[in-house]
């Protein structure tokens, strides 16, 4: 697994201090993606909600963290919504 995926590859996209980075959900961006550290990962749905961990479903793109979330740890991060 590499320690951060960003500093090697060509993310989509990249804060300016290298924290994270998104990825795509194929090819070569989905093979850095899957190497990377399981604790991580972070899926971005197509809902604009973001979960911890790697899913498939439903997913618009990864972000890889540089700091992984504590085992056990289960995060769901609501996006905006137009129905509030």
């Amino acid at each position: 697994m590499r320690a951060n995926p960003c500093e090697d590859a060509e993310p989509i996209w990249e804060n300016d201090a290298g924290e994270g980075c998104f990825f795509e959900t194929y090819g070569e961006q989905l093979d850095i993606v899957i190497a990377a550290d399981p604790l991580c990962i972070w899926t971005i749905l197509d809902s604009d909600d973001v979960v911890s961990g790697y899913h498939v479903a439903n997913r618009a793109g990864y972000l890889i963290s540089t700091k992984p979330r504590p085992p056990g740890l289960e995060v769901l991060v609501r996006g905006a919504r137009d129905d509030a």
